[in-house]
């Protein structure tokens, strides 16, 4: 008991720093930002932080077992930063009104029903609407912003050589990876939320999201984020895609691993191996 006293100072300061940084981020972008939607998915992130850190704070055991609520505000806060950024670097197009507001609309309601689900574990309609809410929502987010389609790519390839085609292709290439390991991986949930004795199911959809997608984000805005640190550009030409194929392979080497391991005994170890390449993701970068 006493030290859980004595480490409730340093998760609150730890937790007001956090949303401190997040409020000047925030502040930041919102007067930059293209259409409010921009400001409304970074909003929702933070908002949705504040809340997973009081009852986390308060020890609200609920709350720290809802893993999909908890990656969905690093979730958001992507959606909110790519909102604004990455029609820019597809093709200089502004994402699709009306598909945005959806998409704002039904992430909004998943959040709630997040939420609402750590309070009602038990309720069975609450839980369903909060992950089929949250994957119809990203599905709207990715065709706003013509991720997988709606936008000719060909025309802009063909005109763009060297560098400038290096980049566009880098760019193409690593979100609609991103987006794609997110779909698969909030699609595992759904199905692991329904069928819940699948321990392999549940740890692999945890690995696809925070490593897949996350990771794979972090991959495409790393040469943009390296350039100002090192104080010069940075060639998408020689840009090394170490990190991004070790993803790949780590994250299908523990998918073997997880869906082999009830038949074959010693490849229980597979996904203990397969965090190495994953790990080598940072010492390549």
């Amino acid at each position: 008991m006493e030290g859980q006293y004595r480490s409730f100072p340093c998760k609150y300061l730890q937790n007001f720093g956090c949303q401190y940084f997040l409020h000047l981020d925030h502040n930041n972008t919102k007067d930059t930002a293209e259409a409010p939607e921009n400001d409304g998915l970074i909003g929702l992130s933070i908002i949705l932080f504040a809340f997973l850190t009081v009852f986390h704070t308060l020890n609200y055991n609920e709350i720290k077992h809802n893993v999909l609520l908890w990656l969905m505000f690093p979730v958001m806060m992507i959606f909110g930063i790519e909102y604004k950024t990455l029609p820019s670097f597809i093709g200089f197009i502004w994402p699709r009104k009306t598909l945005s507001i959806i998409s704002a609309a039904l992430l909004t309601l998943s959040v709630g029903s997040g939420i609402a689900s750590s309070f009602y574990n038990d309720d069975l309609i609450v839980n369903v609407l909060f992950r089929s809410s949250f994957l119809v929502g990203t599905v709207a987010f990715i065709c706003a912003l013509n991720i997988f389609a709606g936008f000719n790519t060909n025309d802009i390839l063909k005109l763009s050589k060297g560098e400038k085609r290096a980049r566009y292709k880098y760019t193409l290439v690593v979100s609609k990876l991103s987006f794609a390991f997110l779909l698969i991986g909030i699609t595992l949930s759904n199905i692991s939320g329904l069928v819940t004795t699948l321990f392999a199911l549940y740890d692999l959809w945890i690995h696809i999201i925070a490593v897949g997608f996350i990771g794979l984000t972090v991959a495409l805005y790393l040469p943009l984020m390296l350039s100002p640190i090192l104080g010069r550009p940075i060639r998408f030409s020689y840009f090394s895609k170490l990190p991004i194929w070790l993803i790949i392979i780590s994250l299908n080497v523990r998918t073997f691993g997880m869906c082999s391991f009830k038949w074959f005994p010693y490849s229980i170890l597979a996904p203990r191996f397969s965090t190495w390449p994953s790990h080598s993701v940072y010492l390549a970068g």
